[in-house]
């Protein structure tokens, strides 16, 4: 028989012992979406999706990717996101770029025999005149190549300064190596021009090149140049009145538009070299942009990889905002 001294000891012994049990047992209490921190006993959240787990069960059928946080200038996805390819019409971001940079907003453009010739019929006609930013818009919604190089003629001529222009050929090459000059000055590496349209020169080579990076950072410096850029291309159609008093009516190239949500601007891209390119930009929150660029695509299947990447990108801001 124990004495009362002697119960007490092995009942204290013995709750001593319960507690270290619990405070070394593996075992976590159950609850839900959250677990017991032992240390500190705090609710812990669970924790955000791995970031490979949102955006490499995709099926992707590009070739080259690239998702940018414009905002905070990170790096969502990557997918030989710096390699180069061919661009075809992703040409026209540049040639309205400049277009910017060169032109008062109150300038106008007079339509060329050269430049209705280019591929492509958009019904204009020589000595046509359109103010400069109703032919921006018309070339980034419709892809006009024959906008484009009336664009580059209009900007080619101011830009030769002195020197004698001969032929409007001449005015695209000047304005060919304005748009070179312009990439080397926002570092696109892999970026080159060879028109401003973005036609393939020939059945083997491409009008330009450039990587789904380059095409980002791009995209980048056009919504800091001005956030309604690339308004225009939010809408399906639009229509446009030239200085002639002729109604155009242009119709947006970007398929996929109305299953883009938030879309800020876009421009698609589609030659038989190229492929099919698309670059957006959306804005994931209360003026919060990113841009998406795919390259290397099919015709149809760029639409498809765009909008894969727009929602896997609102599924990371609501983890990584």
């Amino acid at each position: 028989m124990f004495d009362k001294a002697s119960k007490k000891n092995i009942i204290f012994l013995a709750a001593v012992l319960t507690v270290i049990l619990f405070l070394f047992s593996d075992k976590a209490p159950s609850g839900g979406s959250e677990s017991l921190n032992h240390d500190f006993g705090v609710a812990e959240k669970s924790s955000p999706p791995v970031l490979s787990n949102i955006f490499e069960p995709l099926k992707i059928e590009a070739k080259s990717v690239y998702v940018l946080d414009l905002k905070n200038k990170r790096e969502i996805f990557s997918k030989n996101a710096e390699v180069q390819l061919p661009l075809a019409s992703l040409t026209k971001l540049m040639t309205a770029f400049l277009a910017a940079d060169y032109l008062s907003s109150d300038a106008s453009v007079v339509i060329s025999e050269n430049a209705i010739i280019q591929d492509g019929d958009n019904d204009f006609f020589a000595g046509q005149t359109w103010p400069i930013s109703d032919l921006v818009d018309f070339m980034l919604v419709s892809s006009s190549n024959d906008a484009a190089f009336a664009i580059a003629e209009k900007v080619g001529n101011l830009s030769g300064g002195n020197q004698k222009i001969i032929t409007n050929e001449e005015t695209e090459k000047i304005f060919v190596r304005l748009m070179n000059q312009k990439a080397r000055e926002f570092n696109l590496t892999q970026t080159f021009f060879l028109n401003s349209t973005g036609l393939d020169m020939s059945k083997r080579s491409a009008g330009a090149f450039g990587s789904a990076k380059d095409i980002a950072f791009l995209m980048e410096r056009i919504i800091e140049k001005n956030p309604d850029f690339l308004s225009a291309t939010r809408y399906e159609f639009l229509e446009f009145l030239s200085r002639e008093n002729k109604i155009y009516t242009a119709k947006n190239t970007n398929k996929g538009l109305a299953n883009i949500f938030q879309i800020i601007g876009g421009k698609t891209g589609f030659t038989d070299i190229s492929g099919g390119n698309l670059a957006v930009v959306v804005d994931i929150g209360i003026n919060h942009p990113a841009a998406i660029v795919v390259l290397g695509s099919s015709e149809e299947g760029r639409f498809a990889d765009t909008e894969n990447l727009v929602r896997a990108t609102y599924k990371w801001f609501e983890f990584y905002k």
